[in-house]
């Protein structure tokens, strides 16, 4: 692991390391733990200074904090956690595409860091954008860019010394995982509809799906907002759960964040293949070895 200053500084190179956990997400912000014996040089350096940022296995985290008891405990946050300290101010009503909207707002709210910049960039659909209020950049950037399915990510180059944003967006794999091919196991497959809603009243209207009879499920909100009103209609989607663990498929060898894949299920004469986004990846690294596994949602 090395750890660096804002600057781009390494300031300490170590080997030794009890364990760490780390849990990225494509389109949210990733955690990380790692655990270190007191007498590692890790420890004077983590109690004295503030603001700094770690490297391994080709990750980089921010630490944000540490703990000592038995051992040396430092916590982190992957680097779009800075999002979250920069204010977007209310703006008027513009008509733009996502990624030029998004690409405006950064640039806007790091003005004043010199190695800070915007990288790759999904230009997505075109929309209107308006805000009354403050909010943190973080917030804008999950919630027009997840309303796009695509992701982001925050890196800290220690070649270019720059900390460059992308805006990202998956691709469409020929990977299916089952059973069967012998890359997964314990592969389970649920459905529920017991919280299922089409179509939903608000206090300005009502909109939803064109079913009707038994086959319209309703639900409402005590809202203005047309948003409220979506944000219902989502939390009222089918649920749609599957579960496995993959074998043998690497995170950046096989698939990066955000890809699609076909998962396969067979059981006796049913066959069920569904389309599936990696949103992330768990990786641990303990005296067990090495160990990843991938998080996936429905499309």
């Amino acid at each position: 692991m090395q750890f660096y200053d804002f600057e781009f500084n390494r300031l300490l190179d170590v080997s030794e390391v009890i364990s760490w956990r780390y849990t990225k997400y494509f389109g949210a912000m990733g955690t990380f733990q790692a655990k270190f014996h007191l007498s590692s040089p890790v420890t004077k350096l983590v109690m004295e200074r503030d603001y700094l940022v770690c490297t391994f296995s080709g990750e980089t985290v921010i630490i944000t904090g540490k703990e000592i008891g038995n051992d040396l405990t430092i916590y982190g946050r992957s680097c779009d956690w800075l999002l979250k300290k920069r204010v977007v101010m209310p703006f008027n009503e513009v008509e733009k595409s996502t990624g030029d909207h998004i690409k405006e707002l950064f640039e806007k709210a790091y003005l004043d860091c010199s190695d800070v910049t915007i990288g790759e960039v999904i230009q997505g659909g075109t929309k209107r954008f308006s805000q009354d209020g403050f909010k943190d950049l973080y917030s804008v950037v999950a919630k027009e860019l997840g309303e796009e399915n695509f992701g982001w990510e925050f890196v800290f180059d220690t070649l270019k010394c720059r900390w460059i944003f992308n805006v990202l967006n998956g691709r469409e794999l020929n990977l299916i995982i089952s059973e069967d091919c012998k890359n997964a196991s314990k592969l389970s497959i649920t459905d529920n509809i017991s919280e299922f809603a089409n179509y939903c009243y608000y206090n300005g209207g009502s909109k939803g799906s064109s079913e009707s009879g038994l086959y319209r499920f309703e639900t409402y909100v005590n809202s203005k907002e047309e948003a409220e009103c979506d944000k219902k209609l989502e939390e009222g989607k089918k649920q749609w759960r599957t579960q496995l663990d993959a074998i043998g498929i690497l995170y950046k060898k096989h698939y990066l964040l955000g890809d699609t894949v076909r998962v396969q299920i067979i059981k006796n004469e049913l066959k069920i293949t569904r389309r599936l986004r990696i949103r992330g990846v768990e990786m641990e690294n303990s005296y067990l070895g090495y160990r990843e596994k991938p998080i996936f949602e429905e499309v």
